[in-house]
């Protein structure tokens, strides 16, 4: 088992988008775009064998080698998992500017505005060991790393679209947007665990703090165009979306091997990585 066994955001789950633009003078639109309410969730997890006898290592210990026969709640476990979840949000407002190449055969236009963007990951580290804690043995030992990040990006954009009239009645289209963000990430870990001390008491810890730093997106989209009448058309487009800077949910080694301990825990360092968000459309539009 590993923590990248629960990697989401590699399946299909749906959203939305919707775009609103409003007519400002000749050639010129102010546009405002919502993308979102995509969710992506995984899970993976393992069980001892046999069943109910306590096999499991972590990495933690390095598999029960530092220290020898790893610690009580996060070693010598009968069960081990790990979750992650993860959302996506983008809101953008533009002002586009249009031209016409000679002939009608392409079109363009070039657009200003800002951009923001939302993503939330959180990965759930859990262990679960006997019942052999206390004086009674009625405890179990367990132990949870819950890290949750919120990348909150915010910027100025600037993009274009080019527009080819192939033949009759069907049409493609390329836009490219680019911005320069500004990540402020919020954190939020807690530990919890039960074997905190030799009478085996549980506790939990909440660890906050926040990180800024600059990153670079790109939106790119097709879409080609099939039109049947002068009014009604069949319509499919490709979108993509890139993020150079993302923080990542992460269970840290070094402040949870602090907190099993009773150790003064370290702050958990950040996992970054990029990010992309891809999708597809198939549709039907009429135009009045």
């Amino acid at each position: 088992l590993g923590l990248g066994d629960a990697e989401s955001g590699n399946s299909l789950e749906y959203g939305i988008r919707l775009s609103l633009a409003v007519i400002c003078g000749p050639g010129g639109n102010l546009e405002s775009t919502y993308i979102g309410g995509h969710e992506w969730s995984s899970r993976a997890d393992v069980h001892s064998d046999p069943v109910n006898t306590p096999t499991l290592y972590s990495f933690i210990s390095l598999f029960g080698q530092d220290p020898s026969d790893g610690f009580d709640d996060t070693d010598r476990s009968i069960y081990q998992a790990v979750e992650s979840r993860s959302d996506f949000h983008s809101v953008e407002l533009n002002y586009r500017r249009r031209t016409m190449g000679p002939y009608c055969r392409f079109q363009g236009s070039w657009l200003l505005g800002l951009r923001y963007l939302r993503f939330d990951n959180r990965l759930i580290y859990s262990a679960l060991g006997e019942n052999d804690n206390t004086v009674n043995a009625n405890l179990p030992r367990f132990f949870s790393s819950n890290d949750k990040l919120k990348n909150n990006l915010f910027g100025p954009q600037a993009g274009f679209d080019i527009w080819w009239n192939i033949v009759g009645g069907v049409n493609f289209g390329f836009g490219l947007k680019g911005a320069w963000m500004q990540n402020d990430v919020k954190r939020q870990s807690v530990y919890t665990a039960n074997s905190l001390d030799p009478m085996a008491t549980p506790g939990t810890i909440e660890l906050t703090d926040t990180e800024r730093y600059g990153a670079v997106m790109c939106d790119l989209n097709t879409t080609l165009i099939y039109r049947l009448s002068h009014s009604c058309a069949l319509r499919t487009s490709y979108y993509l979306i890139a993020v150079d800077d993302i923080a990542f949910g992460t269970a840290d080694r070094d402040s949870i091997r602090d907190f099993v301990t009773v150790a003064p825990i370290r702050d958990p360092r950040y996992l970054r990585n990029s990010l992309t968000v891809q999708g597809v459309s198939f549709g039907c539009e009429y135009t009045w």
